[in-house]
């Protein structure tokens, strides 16, 4: 009765009818009021319609009752990404991780690419890299961590940058993990702080879209690279 219903359910939402989607779960639910997977998978309903108020609201009872429930805190995750709230995201997909089973494989896989999803948009590229990757390594059949990494990955197997300086920043990359320890500590440091001016012009980039003073600060750091 249980699982034929979650069934049903599911096909419904995949059919688009979720006001009947709804209602399956709530006779679920009369009949299994502790259920927390019928109350996460209901939850889920409001966040494929876009009611996220909704869901988080349904989410957060869940996790309430059970603050270690993980597929109710990966759902929860899902709706502050969709709220473009990434660090909360991040927090409640990495919490969730942590209290998925490890036979549950497929479940982890999942978060792990909504993970990496969120990770991007906070440009914390190569950690999404990494995200990713460990999902195919739970599920090789993710196929949405297999694009994302076909699509984010440059020729030098790091994240892309939003600004176009890739080759840069894998001479920049290769300088800090090869040239560093070689380097005096004055130098280091300069290193260190020229690596860090790239989440600068990520930033310039996407709130002032000027090219040409992204074009002059991409010369100025180039030319700075000189001193080694």
């Amino acid at each position: 009765m249980r699982d034929a219903g979650i069934g049903l359910a599911s096909k419904l939402v995949l059919e688009n009818k979720y006001d009947q989607a709804k209602d399956v779960f709530t006779k679920l639910l009369n009949l299994r009021p502790d259920d927390f997977e019928i109350m996460a998978l209901h939850a889920n309903v409001f966040i494929v319609e876009g009611k996220l108020l909704e869901a988080e609201n349904r989410l957060n009872h869940v996790l309430a009752l059970n603050p270690n429930y993980p597929l109710g805190l990966y759902f929860l995750g899902v709706v502050y990404h969709d709220k473009g709230e990434y660090e909360k995201a991040i927090h409640s997909y990495e919490t969730a991780l942590k209290h998925f089973p490890e036979k549950d494989k497929k479940d982890i896989a999942d978060v792990y690419q909504n993970l990496g999803c969120s990770l991007w948009e906070v440009r914390r590229r190569e950690e999404a890299l990494d995200a990713w990757k460990t999902c195919l390594k739970y599920n090789p059949k993710q196929k949405y961590a297999r694009e994302n990494l076909k699509e984010f990955t440059n020729e030098y197997g790091m994240g892309k940058s939003p600004v176009g300086m890739d080759d840069f920043w894998a001479f920049v990359d290769i300088k800090r993990f090869i040239l560093a320890p070689t380097l005096d500590p004055m130098d280091a440091v300069f290193l260190s702080i020229l690596v860090e001016q790239e989440k600068e012009i990520n930033s310039l980039r996407q709130s002032l879209q000027i090219l040409p003073i992204l074009s002059t600060l991409v010369m100025t750091l180039y030319s700075l690279t000189e001193i080694f």
